[in-house]
């Protein structure tokens, strides 16, 4: 990976930090917002990748159980892009579609 300028460098330290303090404060909306930021800045950062997904996969389940199951998918699809050899994810995705067909067979939406 190509040298991250000090000022770069910087920015996603701070930006990680106020991921993690977000992430330990409960706040995944938010920890997802700072370590995307840093994704963009420096992919592999302090093993962000790894963060983002357990986030995704996370906010995922939280939505699954509101059933807003859409929008789990849409976060676990993230998680998946991210960690494309997941099966737990993948799973998870599939189980989903599987019960918004069925609730769509019985006249039900999302």
């Amino acid at each position: 990976p190509p040298k991250l300028s000090a000022a770069v460098r910087k920015e996603a330290d701070e930006a990680y930090q106020a991921g993690q303090k977000a992430f330990a404060e409960g706040d995944l909306g938010n920890a997802i917002m700072h370590w995307e930021q840093v994704n963009r800045l420096a992919p592999n950062f302090r093993s962000v990748t790894d963060y983002l997904v357990k986030a995704y996969k996370l906010t995922g389940i939280d939505l699954y159980g509101k059933n807003r199951l859409s929008e789990a998918i849409g976060y676990w699809q993230k998680a998946l892009d991210l960690a494309p050899t997941s099966g737990e994810i993948a799973s998870y995705i599939a189980r989903t579609r599987g019960e918004m067909a069925r609730l769509e067979e019985a006249g039900e939406n999302d």
